[in-house]
């Protein structure tokens, strides 16, 4: 086999995930997931999605976001973008065969699951891969615990509790 068929031929096995949230903020719960599901795929592709339920009430913007991930996530096998798109579209777009989500308890995997059959039903050649997060990693949980000031180096980076603390004392003027 030619060295070119052979490049080709790897690169169609290789086995390439996305990894969607809104991540706003990013906190640990993110960051080891995304470490989790670094070392099980050959490519993963960390995707900041907007919520539409949540618009008008994000605190960083996509780029920010984005800026803050880059600053956490150091593997060689992972990049980062945004898109409006739906995540199976998205998938396909970038030829991603999984995606991965993470899920803290039974609510949130109810909630994966009825995601999961709606992808399912949009495109069957797509699995979603869930990975088990520890429940006290939550945004509304690290937002809590920065507002009353408290240490929050075990749910986020320190430069990120910084900059969410300046963000939501912005908004209440405090």
């Amino acid at each position: 086999m030619q060295a070119g068929h052979h490049r080709i031929l790897k690169d169609a096995m290789r086995r390439k995930a996305v990894y969607l949230g809104t991540f706003d903020p990013v906190h640990n719960g993110h960051l080891g997931l995304i470490a989790d599901a670094a070392a099980m795929f050959d490519d993963l592709l960390v995707l900041v999605g907007q919520n539409p339920a949540k618009l008008n009430k994000e605190i960083f913007t996509v780029e920010e976001r984005l800026e803050m991930l880059r600053a956490h996530v150091r593997y060689d096998n992972v990049t980062f973008a945004s898109t409006a798109e739906s995540p199976p579209k998205y998938a396909k777009q970038v030829g991603a065969r999984y995606i991965v989500r993470g899920v803290r308890d039974a609510g949130d995997a109810e909630a994966e699951l009825k995601f999961a059959e709606r992808w399912w039903g949009i495109d069957a050649s797509l699995r979603t891969v869930w990975i088990y997060t520890p429940a006290g990693f939550s945004s509304s949980a690290l937002k809590a615990r920065v507002l009353s000031r408290a240490d929050a180096s075990d749910l986020c980076p320190t430069d990120v509790a910084r900059r969410l603390l300046e963000k939501l004392e912005g908004r209440t003027g405090s």
